[in-house]
């Protein structure tokens, strides 16, 4: 019994820095994108990302200083779910532009959410800009 416990112990013991392994790899995760600009440099990502967050700014105001008059009750519903889920897309983008804004670090693991949900992010905005260029 005591020798089990000693192996569970020593991280010197092949299966456990086999679980080590997994386990920082599944921490660091491997961020995806298909987006070529962010693949690059890092400084692109920055500028990618503060692209991104001023075009689902831009879309969200646009939205907002809309009428509910102008357009029927199901482009309004349309509107506001698109808008909702750019926002869930983007939620992370959010968190890291608010961080960033106080002048603080926001980390890596937030860095890696931000750069695997980019996609998403920005295809959601690019519906909402979509629906919101069909109603001029």
């Amino acid at each position: 019994m005591n020798r089990i416990k000693q192996h569970k112990l020593n991280l010197f013991y092949p299966r456990s820095r086999i679980a080590i392994l997994l386990i920082f790899a599944l921490l660091t995760g491997c961020p995806s994108t298909t987006n070529p600009v962010v693949k690059e440099h890092s400084e692109s990502f920055t500028e990618y990302t503060e692209a991104l967050f001023r075009r689902q700014n831009q879309a969200s105001s646009s939205l907002m200083i809309l009428s509910e008059e102008e357009f029927s009750d199901e482009d309004y519903q349309t509107l506001l779910l698109a808008e909702q889920e750019m926002h869930n897309a983007c939620g992370s983008l959010n968190e890291y532009a608010s961080i960033l804004s106080e002048d603080s670090n926001p980390g890596i693991l937030l860095r890696n959410k931000v750069y695997r949900s980019l996609d998403e992010c920005d295809s959601a905005t690019q519906n909402l800009e979509f629906l919101l260029q069909q109603l001029d």
